[in-house]
């Protein structure tokens, strides 16, 4: 996301409250002008008032431990008629065929091997920290609007995902692509008044 919303021209602070995933990022984009990378927490950033345009968040929302709290920060940090897109999904509740696929998934990596390397959406570990969360049991577009209408964020649309899975699929591998069936996501944008 970072790099895509760079080449479009814009100036860029990309925000991790991990040493490590900012050094990766880092690493990625190397030498390139207009790009900041701020070691902060997202529920309490520390930057100055009204400072940003836009606030892009992917797969951040349902990590939250203060969702309340980080949206009236992050309504704080926008300058008026600012915007947020936020890009998430229902990591708890598989859609209807989504447990079938997940379960493919696992005989894939049983037959191949998995990535050692990736502990993510399918694990045990990802549903122990899903269990202390307050969006653990699933977060849906529905469940965040009150609370981005709640701290003064109006002109809310939710978008469908499927453009970006449908993208997504091309050139991915037979997991890569199966993963995109296995839970709901959504794209949800509004502004700051």
């Amino acid at each position: 996301v970072t790099r895509l919303i760079h080449d479009l021209g814009h100036d860029v602070t990309a925000l991790d409250f991990s040493e490590a995933m900012l050094a990766v990022a880092k690493r990625k984009h190397a030498g390139k002008d207009r790009l900041r990378f701020l070691l902060a927490d997202a529920e309490r950033t520390m930057e100055p008032d009204a400072i940003y345009d836009a606030i892009v968040c992917r797969h951040l929302v349902w990590t939250l431990t203060r969702p309340e709290e980080a949206l009236r920060e992050w309504f704080r940090i926008l300058k008026p008629r600012g915007r947020i897109l936020i890009y998430d999904g229902d990591w708890a509740t598989p859609k209807p065929l989504g447990s079938l696929v997940a379960r493919l998934i696992a005989l894939i990596d049983f037959c191949v091997g998995a990535d050692r390397n990736y502990d993510g959406a399918l694990s045990d570990r990802h549903g122990r920290i899903m269990q202390a969360l307050p969006f653990g049991h699933g977060l849906q577009a529905a469940e965040l609007i009150p609370l981005l209408e709640k701290v003064g964020f109006g002109a809310i649309d939710v978008h469908s995902h499927e453009p970006i899975a449908r993208a997504q699929r091309k050139g991915a591998n037979l997991r890569n692509r199966l993963r995109t069936f296995v839970y709901r996501r959504f794209i949800l944008t509004c502004s700051k008044p």
